[in-house]
């Protein structure tokens, strides 16, 4: 049977079809923050107008995004750095990297079907995903906050904790 594109994790399922189905499941929508694409347009700065798809309530702080990719990306490195180190300099869009990312994430047999889901625990992965934001030590995974008040973002560049 040749694997169909969109299908669930089975047995002749690219490895990143089962690491998006048990990713789901080992973050369920308990868990704090959400990540939103949004649209530039559809903001409104408080809730009036016909055509508002969005707005923001409160804003604990701003981060650049590099420097949140940096931390997280480190922290999650830091958990099986001979899978990284044999891929070579970080290029997140390498085949290599994204195996070990998500093995590191989900556990070596998460990418296969009946494959347990293990890796990094999901307290510890939330803990790294927010460390950029909990601290401005960047020892700690801290990164600074950006200056100013809040704007609405370019599309899909909205990170919402």
């Amino acid at each position: 049977m040749d694997y169909v594109p969109h299908s669930w994790c089975n047995k002749s399922a690219p490895e990143w079809v089962c690491w998006q189905t048990k990713l789901n499941a080992k973050l369920p929508a308990s868990n704090p923050g959400w990540w939103y694409s949004t649209l530039a347009p559809g903001y409104c700065p408080r809730q009036t107008g016909t055509n508002c798809t969005w707005n923001v309530s409160s804003v604990q702080k701003i981060v650049n995004k590099t420097c949140h990719k940096e931390s997280f990306f480190t922290s999650v490195e830091r958990v099986t750095p001979s899978c990284f180190k044999a891929c070579g300099l970080r290029n997140v869009t390498s085949p290599c990297w994204t195996r070990c990312f998500f093995r590191a994430v989900l556990g070596e047999e998460a990418g296969h079907a009946g494959g347990a889901i293990g890796g990094i625990p999901a307290p510890e992965l939330v803990r790294m995903w927010r460390a950029p934001f909990d601290s401005e030590d960047a020892s700690l995974g801290g990164c600074p906050a950006l200056p100013g008040g809040f704007s609405p973002p370019p599309p899909s560049q909205a990170l919402v904790v």
